[in-house]
């Protein structure tokens, strides 16, 4: 990843890291979203299993079909654990190339590193008119309702992202 940036409004346990068309939102239970998280093996592994997947996904005259996007990555400081959200966008007229269990196990679902950080993976998986000049993979619709809470998890009985199943 190249650049960790803060917004105006953003709390010192919060960040945004940006590169390599990413942009994930990094927040920390109880610390600084520093580059110490950002540069973590946990992140930069995630990510190189993201791009991993990437390469898998269908094409189309060279025009990616499929889209995995890393939407965000929240870390228990406390109990040694972390949380990755994950968007699969596919046309909406295609079935997805891969599923959200696919995605898990690849991503390392339940797992611990070799740090010993666990890692839990929520993956939502986002039927879209990629064609439309109105697409774009990281626009805001997809990270609206994405605010972290103390436990890793959406809001709430939010039901337009939940980090986890189908969109709503």
């Amino acid at each position: 990843m190249t650049k960790l940036s803060y917004t105006p409004h953003s709390l010192p346990s919060q960040a945004i890291l940006t590169g390599g068309g990413h942009f994930i939102l990094l927040a920390v239970r109880a610390g600084d979203a520093s580059y110490g998280y950002a540069d973590s093996p946990e992140v930069s592994g995630t990510v190189m299993e993201v791009e991993k997947l990437r390469k898998k996904l269908p094409t189309k005259h060279g025009m990616p079909q499929e889209f995995l996007m890393l939407r965000s990555v929240w870390f228990d400081d406390k109990h040694g654990g972390y949380r990755v959200c994950v968007d699969l966008i596919h046309d909406r007229h295609q079935k997805p190339s891969m599923t959200a269990e696919e995605i898990k196990e690849a991503l390392h679902d339940g797992y611990t590193w070799p740090e010993g950080q666990g890692i839990s993976v929520g993956v939502r998986i986002v039927p879209e008119f990629i064609q439309g000049d109105g697409f774009f993979p990281n626009s805001d619709k997809y990270y609206v309702g994405t605010e972290f809470w103390e436990d890793g998890f959406r809001k709430p009985g939010d039901e337009f992202y939940e980090c986890h199943g189908e969109w709503k």
